[in-house]
């Protein structure tokens, strides 16, 4: 175990005959993936747990279920912190139920200050993180700070979905980059990267309609092929079943790229 996974796990079929898995009935493989980079013989390490509960309460959930004292790199960073990681996921936990109230009621005004709320509680995540950047220390991995924000990436990602509902747009769209950068952080490889992914590319499609970015077209394709790519490290699957279970979001994708080349013809001076 780590809580912070260098592998991934699915399940598949071996396809011998009278498998478990033979006729469509339960899967009889566990299949073990690298979920970045690796060198020979480095030990293989899987998070047990749910990846973004803070260490205060993940520590001793790994010791009552599992037995052991996890000390990993994100539980070192985390727990020179701890008391204020459970502070600030306590904060984001009620900001985002007070999202949950705000896009019910559509209430626009409440929406921004959920946005506004959520952003003074990451902004001071990002307070602490400065502090672990200006006093590196030799026990801490090179990336503390960022294995410190992305305990927190899914506040990060409430701040996205409030901002895009509340029409603040360019939040919302800095927020999900924001979100992809961190969850190749402290969970690489795994369905949240691929999701956060996905949410990036309707981010992007549905900008596209309004011209302020500066290559939206290129920006849509990078993104769907970064989604893709995330889609084949979880999944182990091929293009085939990334397009059949996204076909929405790719078709919406495909419109949104064609919008953009129609647009940008029209803006060409005429012969």
């Amino acid at each position: 175990h780590s809580c912070l996974n260098n592998v991934v796990l699915s399940h598949g079929y071996s396809g011998r005959p009278g498998a478990v898995g033979d006729r469509g009935q339960a899967p009889d493989l566990v299949v073990v993936r690298a979920a970045l980079a690796m060198s020979a013989g480095e030990e293989l390490l899987l998070n047990y747990v749910y990846p973004f509960e803070p260490v205060a309460e993940r520590r001793p959930r790994l010791k009552t279920v599992y037995g052991f004292d996890c000390n990993c790199d994100r539980c070192r960073v985390e727990s020179l912190h701890s008391a204020r990681g459970l502070e600030f996921a306590d904060r984001l936990d009620d900001a985002l139920r007070h999202f949950s109230e705000a896009r019910r009621e559509r209430n626009v005004a409440k929406l921004s200050k959920v946005v506004d709320s959520l952003k003074a509680i990451v902004a001071q995540v990002e307070e602490i993180a400065a502090i672990l950047e200006e006093n590196p220390r030799e026990t801490l991995p090179a990336n503390a700070a960022d294995l410190w924000r992305g305990s927190f990436v899914w506040g990060v990602q409430g701040l996205a979905m409030a901002a895009d509902v509340a029409g603040r747009r360019a939040e919302a769209l800095a927020a999900y980059s924001r979100c992809v950068h961190l969850i190749q952080q402290v969970a690489p490889s795994t369905f949240y990267e691929f999701k956060y992914r996905m949410m990036m590319l309707q981010s992007l499609t549905t900008e596209a309609a309004v011209p302020t970015l500066p290559d939206p077209g290129s920006d849509i394709k990078t993104a769907l092929r970064a989604a893709e790519d995330a889609f084949q490290r979880c999944f182990a699957s091929d293009s085939r079943l990334f397009v059949q279970r996204n076909s929405q979001r790719l078709q919406d994708a495909q419109k949104a790229l064609l919008s953009i080349g129609r647009r940008q013809k029209s803006a060409e001076p005429k012969k």
